[in-house]
């Protein structure tokens, strides 16, 4: 019977104490080089450490020019492949707060959820909270028009012809509003407008903003709302700022009566989000006709994938040419040489295999790299300092860099023992106290290697596991043969081997698992095991 090593040690680490040379003299200038955030690089400007997307950046940029009709369009990514950065870049934004473009009539309107969960009442309604953000927000950007243009035509108190048509265009865009009328003693207008303030808030905000985009005098023509980090809602509730920005859209409907202008959204999600609005199968249920009316209507639109974050390297080196502009010393030219050394003078690849590895997670390849480049245990031989204190970077001589010791490195940081279930390397070979079911892995993955014609896919591409599972029972007619392959699926799913293609059904916001994996029929192979499988 076989045994498993790994499980009868538990995982030996150095000393927290014992750093590598590298952490030791250049901790502070690696982990600038490496930190996960840009947002913590306050030393640097944005647009000095941004590298370039054209692709992506020209999609989103045909919607700073106004067209025939209102678009959405689904700005759709991993985590860490850098959304956020994009849209910043493309549309100014350093916040939330409405801007209009220099050298345009477009405003955009930035929408976030990062963090909201920090924000928001507990006892408030997930959904309330969301319609209030927004709210919040668009009324910032009636203001931000009030302020801007001086000839607006703002309703005011104090001023009845103001409000007189400013209820008329709201009769003309909400019918609702007519309800008012119907109060008995009558209410006056003002207060019809308030009450309708008072009791739809959102939809207010809405019609007030299309209340100055119709006036001659305000001069922008085009809209844009950016709907970023819909994940931060958490809960399973990522798809209600989703449904909060269909209503915002239908709100801003414009009929051109006096002038033209356009509305559109980008929504910034991942994967999972989107395969939620594509399908939308939890809308069902009798009771939300609405909701799912609005769904069929908007969940159609334009898909941008942003499908790779830049090259690491190319993100790093302009960090360093950022930073060394405001601190030019020796020590930035070590750090920097460091970096340079693991990713590209041992082996060129080792970018491309590490964000493959953090499935194309920026963030978390940087903090991989940093745990690499600090490994003592595996890429640091023993060294003895001839002088206290002092470092040559030509130590870098004294680091084994073989391949082989890299993976090591990789796979099991500081550890002796390796432990699949800990490490960013998912052991391929796994191997039960079950004598034979040792190559199922290597049979179910090289299966679907074949079907990729062993090259790089993404999550457009789609491979049916009923299919499999239906040819090799044609060749292992044994039921314990089939649940070994039904185990190998799980296993790669859950190790993130295999990936859920786009046309994947989706009707909850629950990662794959072992308790979900059998109900996963499309998939496509991930990069990672592409590289595994190659090296």
């Amino acid at each position: 019977m076989n045994t498993k090593y790994n499980n009868a040690f538990v995982a030996d680490y150095y000393h927290k104490s014992d750093k590598s040379y590298f952490e030791k003299y250049l901790q502070e200038e690696i982990d600038f080089l490496l930190t996960a955030s840009a947002n913590e690089l306050h030393e640097v400007k944005f647009d000095d450490i941004y590298v370039s997307k054209p692709d992506e950046e020209d999609t989103l940029r045909k919607l700073l020019k106004p067209s025939f009709s209102d678009k959405i369009i689904y700005l759709t990514g991993v985590t860490g492949v850098g959304k956020t950065m994009l849209l910043r870049k493309v549309f100014q934004i350093h916040n939330m707060t409405p801007i209009i473009i220099d050298d345009t009539n477009t405003m955009v309107i930035p929408i976030s959820f990062d963090n909201i969960k920090k924000s928001m009442d507990e006892d408030m309604p997930v959904s309330t909270a969301i319609k209030l953000m927004f709210s919040d927000i668009i009324s910032n950007a009636c203001e931000y028009i009030e302020n801007t243009f001086s000839d607006i035509n703002i309703p005011s108190e104090s001023n009845i012809n103001t409000i007189s048509d400013f209820y008329k265009f709201l009769k003309t865009q909400r019918g609702d509003i007519a309800q008012y009328s119907n109060t008995f003693p009558r209410l006056s207008i003002i207060e019809r407008i308030s009450s309708f303030a008072r009791d739809d808030t959102l939809t207010f905000n809405c019609g007030l903003l299309k209340y100055y985009l119709n006036q001659p005098a305000c001069s922008i023509d085009n809209v844009i709302f950016i709907v970023d980090d819909v994940e931060g809602v958490g809960g399973s509730n990522e798809i209600i700022p989703v449904n909060t920005i269909f209503e915002v859209m239908t709100c801003m409907q414009n009929p051109y009566e006096k002038k033209c202008w356009t509305a559109n959204a980008i929504i910034s999600c991942r994967h999972y989000v989107y395969r939620l609005i594509r399908y939308g199968t939890y809308l069902d249920s009798d009771d939300m006709g609405e909701i799912k009316q609005l769904f069929e209507s908007y969940s159609r639109g334009d898909l941008c994938p942003l499908n790779s974050p830049p090259p690491i390297l190319e993100i790093v080196e302009k960090r360093y040419d950022a930073i060394f502009q405001i601190k030019k010393n020796q020590r930035w030219v070590d750090a920097m040489n460091v970096i340079k050394f693991v990713l590209v003078d041992i082996d060129d690849t080792v970018g491309d295999f590490l964000l493959n590895l953090n499935i194309k997670n920026a963030r978390s390849t940087l903090s991989t790299i940093k745990t690499l480049v600090y490994n003592r245990r595996w890429i640091q031989r023993d060294y003895k300092e001839t002088v206290s204190g002092a470092f040559r970077i030509e130590s870098i001589r004294q680091y084994d860099t073989t391949p082989a010791t890299l993976i090591r490195a990789i796979g099991m940081e500081e550890s002796q023992i390796y432990s699949s279930n800990e490490s960013i390397i998912p052991n391929l070979l796994r191997n039960t106290q079950n004598e034979d079911d040792h190559l199922f892995i290597l049979l179910t993955l090289k299966y679907f290697m074949e079907l990729s014609n062993y090259k790089h896919m993404n999550w457009n591409n789609s491979l049916d596991i009923e299919k499999f599972y239906h040819e090799t029972d044609m060749i292992f007619k044994d039921a314990q043969y089939q649940q070994y392959f039904k185990d190998s699926i799980q296993y790669l799913l859950t190790k993130r081997m295999l990936l859920r293609s786009i046309d994947q059904l989706q009707i909850d916001t629950k990662p794959v698992s072992s308790s979900n994996a059998n109900d996963m029929k499309k998939v496509y192979v991930s990069d990672a095991a592409l590289d595994l499988w190659k090296n």
